[in-house]
């Protein structure tokens, strides 16, 4: 096993593969519950950046439970023996849309319509003696027509009084989402429990996104080192921080700009020799953690994902309830 993650590891902190992530990710050490089981809801919309283009809204509803161990699928995550291992599954919606929301025609050198819906699996290991942080994600799901992201964003913005979309006819087909995503996080610098400084480096691949990224984390705050074993005290501390994490990706296919690998009926996409191989991403955010409780809210920011794009905003909220075993 040590070898394997060995080799994962340089992989992913060398950018040797080529993207754009799934659209919310939850395994950072930034929003770890410390919690054995919890549940978790996230909502992210440009509304919050008043914006309404490209990424326009995610929902992502997860579940940690050592129960899920068993799931089909876990066996194909990273689970070192010596960690402590959490496992969790998620459900996950987003939608994408071109920046004018009034046109019924094609806009070319725009974002596709695009809706997905994934469910994923995943496994968080923490090894406490490295230290190190190894967090896998296994995805399935479907991105298309049946994903529903017309009649979603049709409904939200019917029931709030904005603009109805009229450009998802010209949305991406249906087709497959299988994804595998792996990652490898561990400290750089420490100062009591006010600042923690992390280097991850992530891989992904499949038929959704394939990429590679590296990146930091920069955590301000009361809180305590997420790389330490849980105690009966730290169950019960309060934890209020911010964040910072910024991250550069080499990308290798985004199936929300290109289409699906199999369908290539789609009416529009983004040409491969439009894509933007380099891009820069980050996310700042404040968590508030109490006993059970976990709050958080974030601003995410990406630079041009194609030629002729601009950087895009986005915003979100995360409520929780966690406990421990």
């Amino acid at each position: 096993m040590v070898p394997r993650l060995r080799l994962l590891a340089a992989i992913s902190l060398a950018g040797a593969i080529a993207g754009h992530a799934q659209a919310i990710s939850t395994t950072g050490l930034e929003r770890d519950t410390r919690g054995d089981r919890s549940w978790r809801l996230t909502y992210d919309n440009d509304f919050f950046s008043a914006t309404d283009r490209y990424f326009t809204q995610g929902i992502h509803l997860e579940v940690v439970n050592h129960a899920l161990r068993s799931l089909p699928g876990m066996t194909l995550l990273v689970r070192p023996s010596h960690a402590r291992i959490r496992y969790g599954i998620a459900y996950e919606d987003d939608g994408y849309t071109a920046s004018d929301l009034k046109a019924s025609d094609i806009l070319r050198g725009d974002h596709p319509y695009a809706g997905t819906k994934q469910l994923r699996v995943f496994a968080i290991a923490t090894d406490t003696l490295l230290p190190r942080r190894y967090a896998s994600v296994l995805t399935l799901g479907l991105i298309g027509q049946g994903a529903g992201g017309a009649e979603i964003q049709t409904f939200i913005h019917r029931h709030t009084g904005n603009t109805i979309p009229k450009g998802w006819a010209n949305q991406i087909r249906n087709d497959l989402i299988l994804n595998y995503e792996a990652s490898v996080e561990r400290p750089l610098a420490r100062l009591a429990r006010t600042l923690h400084v992390t280097a991850i480096g992530t891989a992904r691949a499949g038929t959704l996104s394939s990429a590679a990224a590296i990146g930091a984390t920069l955590i301000f705050g009361r809180n305590d080192d997420p790389f330490t074993r849980v105690d009966v005290q730290s169950k019960q501390r309060r934890a209020f921080y911010a964040y910072l994490a910024p991250q550069g990706q080499l990308v290798g296919y985004d199936a929300t700009l290109q289409g699906g690998l199999f369908n290539r009926g789609s009416p529009y996409t983004i040409a491969a020799s439009d894509l933007s191989r380099l891009v820069y991403r980050q996310r700042a955010g404040i968590v508030f953690r109490s006993g059970r409780r976990y709050l958080e809210y974030y601003h995410s920011l990406a630079s041009p994902e194609f030629r002729g794009a601009l950087a895009h905003r986005s915003g979100g909220i995360v409520i929780g309830v966690s406990r421990n075993d």
